[in-house]
């Protein structure tokens, strides 16, 4: 019973595995925060392409050079405070953000609607 439990899931590991491209796969999915990456699923399945606002906390300081980065994956950028971010993209330009080298983990920000 064992082993068959465990070949099964060996299937389906691989099967998931197989089913992404190489480009796809070259996204750093460990970088996305769980409700970024659910809320991204959920607009793929969509086709949505509206933006999000997210943080984007890199290793170090953002400077010129990284901003420059930042800004070259089509994200735009509404405030740097020392090593966060906070952009506005639509998902592709949020995936390919994961690529940028120093990048530690990108967030979801959730925004509410003001108080009456």
């Amino acid at each position: 019973m064992k082993i068959l439990l465990i070949t099964a899931l060996f299937s389906i590991l691989f099967t998931m595995g197989c089913k992404h491209t190489p480009e796809e796969r070259s996204i750093d999915h460990m970088k996305l925060d769980a409700p970024l990456r659910t809320k991204l699923a959920e607009m793929e399945r969509h086709e949505d392409q509206s933006h999000l606002q997210c943080f984007v906390e890199f290793d170090d300081t953002i400077d010129s050079d990284t901003r420059e980065k930042l800004e070259n994956t089509g994200l735009k950028i509404m405030s740097i405070v020392d090593n966060i971010a906070v952009v506005e993209g639509d998902p592709e330009s949020i995936q390919q953000c994961t690529k940028l080298e120093g990048v530690r983990s990108i967030s979801l920000s959730i925004t509410r609607p003001p108080l009456q």
